[in-house]
């Protein structure tokens, strides 16, 4: 891309920002459009761009670009969670509404979350453009809805420190059940494991800040990864921006969206009417597997397999509970729905 054309990225999400080359001080940008957006399972390597050429950008001229701005005021709404919790499904009822650009879990917002800022000498720069790059949208009264990956929960507080129009929910399901959604396999295992040392790194005010990450087993270290989560939670649900954010059982996604659905759009300060709720619920893509549409997955085909797993790996799962209690960190639900 052109110097002189950067300024127009601003305008449209047609470019997205795939990531960010710290060391080589480049942007990556792919084309898309509204179509490839929604069909895009998640905005990472798994991203469903026009065509098959990359475009590359020098970061400090994106930044020099971002400077000239003004700041927009238009309302952004993030669903943080502790995964395996229907965030999914709550980002895909956002997305039939024709107000509303979502963001499935941008690979930049991730990047950023696991850049230590000493690490680079621009962060807060990049930070700001990161935010400014992804919540362009295609019309001018559209919301946008981002729901990034779990490790932007550490981002949470400057989120909301950024903008002041930008909201928050927060999904999070109980222990017993996030841990057996790890248990059930192999990579969820390495995954949580991959997670802890950068994990460890965001919550200095926590008791797990002494723990020793290589001696925990599998049902361990899932259980904090999930405390680190509850911790971020409760000082966003108790924080000078509470008002802001609201928590959520993931669980209410999908056995009681008829109300989940009208108290996020309160706190964003939009209005679903009656029927356009019930064309939601009844809208055949929230009875799909997260990740794959062609599964149907239903409340009553998630329960079942919630009570399976929980009966598979209860001696796992009861390890994991005992670690946790033995933390002195709370194990109910931050308040709310």
């Amino acid at each position: 891309m052109r110097t002189q054309d950067l300024s127009a990225l601003f305008t449209s999400p047609d470019y997205y920002p795939l990531e960010m080359d710290f060391a080589r001080g480049v942007l990556r940008f792919v084309p898309m459009s509204p179509d490839t957006y929604r069909e895009s399972v998640f905005l990472d390597k798994r991203t469903r761009f026009l065509g098959d050429r990359v475009y590359l950008s020098r970061l400090d001229d994106v930044l020099f670009a971002a400077s000239t701005q003004p700041p927009s005021i238009r309302p952004i709404h993030y669903i943080l969670h502790t995964t395996f919790c229907c965030s999914t499904l709550l980002a895909r009822y956002f997305e039939l509404l024709d107000f509303c650009f979502v963001l499935k879990e941008p690979l930049l917002l991730t990047q950023l979350a696991l850049t230590p800022p000493q690490s680079v000498s621009h962060w807060s720069s990049a930070f700001d453009v990161g935010v400014k790059l992804l919540t362009r949208t295609y019309a001018q009264n559209q919301m946008v809805v981002i729901k990034p990956h779990e490790p932007c929960n550490a981002l949470a507080q400057k989120l909301l420190e950024h903008d002041q129009h930008s909201t928050i929910t927060f999904l999070i399901t109980p222990l017993s059940e996030f841990l057996v959604a790890i248990l059930k396999s192999k990579e969820r295992r390495a995954w949580v494991r991959s997670r802890l040392p950068a994990a460890s790194q965001t919550v200095p005010g926590c008791k797990l800040a002494n723990v020793r990450l290589d001696d925990l087993s599998d049902p361990e270290a899932a259980a904090f990864l999930w405390l680190v989560n509850r911790f971020i939670c409760g000082q966003l649900s108790s924080g000078v921006y509470s008002s802001r954010v609201l928590v959520i059982n993931g669980n209410r996604v999908a056995d009681s969206p008829e109300k989940v659905l009208p108290a996020i759009a309160d706190m964003c300060e939009i209005t679903l009417q009656k029927q356009e709720i019930t064309r939601l619920l009844e809208h055949p893509a929230v009875a799909k597997y997260s990740k794959d549409l062609s599964k149907a997955y239903t409340v009553d085909s998630r329960r079942q397999e919630i009570a399976e797993l929980e009966e598979r790996f209860a001696p796992e799962r009861d390890s994991g509970m005992a670690w946790a209690k033995s933390q002195g960190i709370p194990l109910e639900l931050p308040q709310g729905l």
